[in-house]
C-alpha cells in the first residue's frame, strides 16, 4: 500500500497563509502559491483560527468592490465639451 507523502507546515508557510487570508486571497491562489492542495490550505487556515471567507461572503465583498469602483469611475468622468456626459 502507498504511504501518503506528509509535508509539515513551516513557520514561513503559516505566515504566508495568514497573509493570504488577511488580504482576501482565494484558497485556490493560496494553494498554488504554497504548492499544496486547496483542501489542506483551507483546513490549516481553519485550524489556525483564520478561515477563508465562504463563497457567498467572497461574492458579496467582490460585488461591493466592483460597485464602489464603478461609482468612483462615474464621479471622475468629466463633462464633454457641450456639458453632456457620455
Amino acid at each position: 500500500m502507498h504511504k501518503p507523502n506528509i509535508t509539515h507546515w513551516t513557520e514561513g508557510e503559516i505566515r504566508l497563509l495568514k497573509e493570504f487570508v488577511r488580504t482576501g486571497a482565494t484558497p485556490l491562489r493560496a494553494a498554488a502559491a504554497l504548492k499544496r492542495t486547496m483542501v489542506s490550505v483551507k483546513a490549516k487556515a481553519r485550524l489556525l483560527g483564520t478561515p477563508f471567507p465562504t463563497v457567498n461572503q467572497f461574492k458579496k465583498t467582490r460585488a461591493a468592490k466592483y460597485e464602489a469602483a464603478a461609482n468612483a469611475a462615474a464621479s471622475d468622468r468629466r463633462p464633454t465639451r457641450w456639458g453632456a456626459r457620455p
